[in-house]
């Protein structure tokens, strides 16, 4: 049988890392979406994924309270892909209002040791979110909005939390759903092209 998600399991590894924050930002440049996200926009590159996850290691190991210091951003169709390892920023409701603006983004959090979250969000409105172990608790202004689009990647949206953690998680599937939003399938290919790295303000 024909997995559904091949294209898409290559995401459930830990290409960035076990931390990391991965968004897509609806007709943003990659300067702009990282100017909107607050980097230190003289710190502006053009770099490598590979120097990306290395500058953001470095910046992790170097701050005091573990605070990532660099992240990446790279052009795909229409949308700019923004990815923070060892951060998540993005899920920050004063970055994501500010990111968002006359926009709309979609972010994904992978944290081992904490909270994973799925968030998408419209001018400064959060529109949908939701864990990713129990997606049948969800929020937002519209938190039904993607339950068809849900089902169609295996997330159960009306899963029975009492059972434990959703039985067929995994990075594949909400990656998944986040291409039935932005119509991008995000391929490993797309790490091989050239990124703008920034750091940022955080200390």
């Amino acid at each position: 049988m024909t997995d559904p998600y091949a294209g898409f399991r290559w995401l459930d590894g830990l290409w960035a890392g076990d931390i990391y924050c991965a968004s897509f930002v609806r007709d943003l440049s990659p300067r702009e979406a990282l100017t909107r996200f607050g980097t230190d926009a003289s710190t502006i590159e053009e770099v490598t994924y590979e120097k990306v996850c290395e500058r953001a290691v470095a910046g992790w190991e170097a701050s005091p309270r573990a605070l990532p210091g660099y992240l990446g951003a790279v052009e795909v169709g229409s949308w700019t892909l923004i990815v923070e390892p060892f951060g998540w920023g993005a899920a920050g409701p004063d970055v994501r209002a500010r990111v968002s603006r006359g926009t709309e983004i979609v972010v994904i959090t992978r944290h081992e040791y904490s909270t994973q979250e799925f968030i998408h969000e419209i001018d400064g409105e959060t529109i949908t979110y939701f864990d990713l172990i129990a997606p049948e608790r969800r929020w937002g202004s519209d938190p039904n909005r993607w339950v068809d689009a849900m089902r169609e990647v295996g997330l159960d949206p009306d899963q029975d939390d009492s059972m434990g953690p959703h039985p067929d998680f995994g990075f594949a599937n909400v990656f998944a759903l986040a291409s039935k939003i932005t119509k991008i399938h995000l391929s490993e290919d797309v790490l091989g092209k050239p990124f703008l790295g920034a750091e940022t303000n955080e200390k």
